[in-house]
């Protein structure tokens, strides 16, 4: 949420995407608490780990990585 914050402060045009990128991230870690509570841990592992390095490389590495210019540009690192 601080992420979102600086954005929308500064009015960084990728808001709304990163917004719902965010939404989709917390939306699959609720599944994933629904299904470790139900004790679907052996499918769930595999799962979460190709989803988690699917995040780090394409949303991280990628996405949040547009918008280090823009905040270095504010003067914020």
């Amino acid at each position: 949420s601080a992420e979102e914050d600086l954005m929308k402060e500064h009015n960084y045009s990728g808001y709304e995407q990163q917004v719902l990128q965010h939404k989709k991230f917390v939306d699959k870690m609720s599944e994933t608490y629904i299904e470790l509570e139900k004790g679907n841990t052996l499918s769930l592992s595999t799962k979460l780990l190709n989803f988690l390095k699917d995040w780090l490389i394409n949303h991280i590495m990628k996405i949040d990585a547009q918008y280090s210019d823009f905040f270095n540009n504010k003067g914020l690192y």
